[in-house]
């Protein structure tokens, strides 16, 4: 089992902690986000990437989308994400989700370039619809 909560680094020791695909897999990803923020300097940054459940790919594809599998036992809505990362400690600096790469039809060109390009140009949106939430978040 992985919880993530004690992580083997100092207290406020860090600039960056890099999630990139990692929360969904833990027990307690709350415990996780709380002690990423005790290993961050003040005014440090948390990047995280994680699937998001409620993306269009998602509920176009329902049981069959990518995102579910017996080892993402902490999806979330990006609201949700906020919330924890808000109640941790964290204030919001960047968020957003990334493209239609849930969507099979995006998978073959010449449509793949419609979610790639901007993706490779803008990184990522704005929008809570995309197949990944990520934010940037800095320690309070």
């Amino acid at each position: 089992s992985v919880s993530g909560s004690s992580l083997p680094i100092a207290t406020a020791s860090c600039e960056v902690v890099v999630a990139l695909h990692v929360v969904e897999h833990l027990e307690d990803p709350d415990a996780f986000l709380r002690e990423a923020r005790c290993v961050l300097v003040p005014g440090g940054m948390i990047i995280l990437a994680t699937p998001n459940p409620a993306a269009l790919g998602a509920r176009w594809m329902g049981p069959r989308w990518k995102g579910i599998r017996s080892d993402h036992i902490a999806l979330r809505p990006p609201h949700a994400w906020r919330g924890g990362l808000e109640s941790a400690g964290f204030r919001m600096h960047r968020e957003g989700t990334t493209g239609l790469s849930g969507v099979p039809l995006f998978h073959k060109t010449p449509l793949a370039l419609l979610h790639w390009i901007p993706m490779l140009i803008f990184g990522f949106f704005p929008w809570k619809h995309g197949e990944a939430y990520i934010c940037l978040a800095t320690a309070a």
